[in-house]
């Protein structure tokens, strides 16, 4: 499997890119989706030519271990995102992985640590020469996928799930102040109990520091089976409109932020908000809505 996967992300190596907006100005939500599945496959070639070199410098049980971990990290990344394994084309399977923006986004976040875990072994092994020649490595040290990433909040999530009604929540980010420690991708909106996320993307890049933050409004309208977006109070689609993005009638929603990064250094300064309904909203709700949840949001910890 693991060999299959590794030609695959090779041969994306040559196949040419296709023409997508302007990222460094994208705005909608397709075009930062599109843009997420260049980054992508731009990190396919990364990991593939990082595990080529790793390898190399292993011996045959070095390079049996690192084989290990590799379908160790893929069951992980499956489990914890809900993607499928099966799809053998990566380049259709990043372009169903964009249909689901949570998806999406949880991806992103294990291929950065797993480029971070490889740079950190590779750089392991190339320290300068001791005085006494050290023997050749015969092994990678373990990375347990059962426990990595135990402590790290990468979601917070309400605490109602409703299936019917007009529910309004806000999540404040504060995108310039982030940006001076790390690019990150955000996931604002609902996942259907049992399927699929709806909701917005917001990437966080070196570009945005010193930007102010910005707000993200959604309105949940269960009961026409609808969802609005507004972005620092103007409205992506209008409430009551056909506009708006599509819900399943009849079935419970969490409404939730995921994120690429871990969020607990921003929750503690404060640079990271969302507000179901626990104190005032910086925008008027829509006529008909209420808020969410008198109770903030639950911090859900990467198991």
């Amino acid at each position: 499997m693991l060999r299959i996967l590794l030609m695959t992300m090779a041969a994306l190596a040559i196949l040419p890119f296709r023409a997508y907006a302007d990222c460094a100005a994208a705005s909608g939500d397709a075009e930062r989706a599109q843009c997420i599945g260049q980054d992508l496959r731009r990190s396919d070639v990364e990991i593939n030519d990082t595990y080529g070199q790793l390898r190399a410098r292993l011996s045959p049980e070095g390079q049996s271990d690192l084989r290990h971990q590799e379908i160790a990290w893929i069951k992980a990344r499956a489990l914890a995102c809900q993607v499928d394994t099966r799809e053998p084309n990566r380049d259709r399977w990043i372009a169903n992985l964009l249909e689901d923006y949570s998806k999406t986004v949880c991806v992103v976040r294990f291929t950065e640590r797993r480029i971070a875990e490889l740079r950190a072994q590779e750089a392991a092994l190339v320290q300068p020469a001791p005085a006494t020649p050290a023997p050749p490595p015969q092994a990678l040290p373990p990375v347990d996928y059962d426990r990595a990433g135990v402590g790290d909040v990468y979601e917070l999530v309400a605490h109602r799930t409703p299936a019917t009604g007009k529910w309004y929540f806000e999540a404040v980010l504060n995108q310039g102040e982030i940006a001076r420690d790390a690019s990150a991708v955000m996931f604002v909106g609902v996942q259907g109990l049992g399927f699929s996320n709806v909701g917005t993307l917001h990437t966080i890049h070196r570009r945005n520091i010193g930007q102010p933050p910005v707000n993200i409004g959604v309105a949940l309208d269960l009961d026409a089976g609808k969802l609005y977006i507004r972005v620092d109070g103007g409205w992506r689609q209008q409430p009551g409109s056909a506009a708006g993005l599509d819900l399943k009638l009849g079935r419970p929603y969490v409404a939730k932020l995921t994120s690429s990064v871990p969020l607990g250094p921003y929750l503690d300064r404060g640079l990271v908000e969302v507000n179901f309904g626990q104190h005032a909203f910086t925008y008027a709700l829509p006529d008909g809505y209420v808020p969410l949840d008198s109770a903030g949001p639950r911090r859900v910890v990467e198991q």
